[in-house]
């Protein structure tokens, strides 16, 4: 859901390799926009591939690289330990 500069995501299930493509093809029009901020609600999240933690690093980036932001809320333990596993949790804005 998108209000002005500020989009609203929530992951259902698994962001595996079919849903990441899925999200990619989502996300696409925000990469290159400025001043974006993301919340991304992972509560409903149950596992990541390596392709779900790749389209996270991507979205990061650019958003950050236009001014804007990311913030992911409600991580589940076990999609943590993954992204803890990986150091994603040293650079992206996880509450």
């Amino acid at each position: 859901m998108e209000n002005g500069n500020s989009v609203d995501v929530k992951i259902i299930g698994r962001l595996d390799t079919i849903a990441a493509a899925d999200l990619n093809k989502a996300i696409e029009p925000y990469l290159n926009t400025k001043e974006i901020d993301m919340q991304m609600d992972c509560q409903e999240m149950s596992y990541i591939a390596s392709s779900g933690l790749r389209t996270l690093l991507t979205l990061h980036k650019e958003l950050h690289n236009g001014g804007g932001s990311l913030v992911i809320s409600g991580v589940q333990p076990t999609v943590m330990q993954v992204l803890q596993m990986t150091g994603f949790d040293t650079f992206l804005n996880i509450k």
